[in-house]
């Protein structure tokens, strides 16, 4: 189908909109790891953890296709 990658697992991890947080701490927040196989439930468990701690005012969750998983997007609003 087009749209959809070769294989269900996480290409990718992006942070966009932080500014003060560094990206390497905000990845150590997620649970999704790249090689990952890609799971609804474990990015909302990725997306309460980063809203808990309270940084941020907004907070969503992109996926697209790549070449051969998802990339994943948190965009971030900081407080």
């Amino acid at each position: 189908a087009e749209g959809e990658p070769v294989e269900d697992v996480i290409e990718a991890i992006e942070f966009r909109g932080s500014r003060r947080v560094p990206q390497d701490t905000l990845r150590a927040l997620i649970f999704s790891k790249r090689g990952d196989k890609y799971s609804e439930e474990t990015l909302n468990r990725d997306f309460m953890a980063l809203w808990n701690t309270g940084r941020f005012d907004d907070l969503r969750i992109e996926r697209e296709a790549g070449r051969t998983g998802w990339v994943i997007r948190f965009v971030v609003t900081e407080r």
